[in-house]
């Protein structure tokens, strides 16, 4: 889900709305906010691998842990490229869907992800 979401290329598809957010004052709260809006989106669409995972027996603290992790740095490097890279030389909107820098944030949740369940799986 985090790397086929129109989200991760939210301000990048729209250079006029960059460009007037940037402007104004308080940019920073609205990044904060499309930040917070992704990673609810992304834990809410991680919840049903979730529940399937909890019914072949992995338990739910590392579930949650792994899903919470998983959604703040797939969310955390979307909004920072959106923030400080968006893809600005572009011809139609299909261009910035198919860039490769799609697969970053998903990239950083499956590293999150990894890391829980190395440092909370038992030895």
């Amino acid at each position: 889900v985090t790397a086929n979401t129109p989200l991760n290329s939210f301000f990048s598809r729209n250079p006029s709305t960059y460009s007037v957010i940037v402007a104004a004052p308080g940019s920073n709260a609205v990044f904060a906010r499309y930040y917070s809006s992704a990673c609810v989106f992304y834990v809410l669409s991680g919840i049903p691998a979730a529940i399937m995972l909890s019914r072949s027996g992995v338990p739910l603290p590392i579930l949650l842990a792994e899903l919470i992790s998983c959604a703040a740095a797939a969310a955390l490097v979307a909004g920072t490229l959106e923030r400080y890279r968006p893809i600005t030389s572009w011809k139609s909107e299909r261009e910035v869907l198919r860039h490769p820098r799609k697969y970053l944030p998903p990239a950083a949740g499956l590293a999150a992800t990894t890391l829980v369940m190395l440092v909370g799986s038992p030895a």
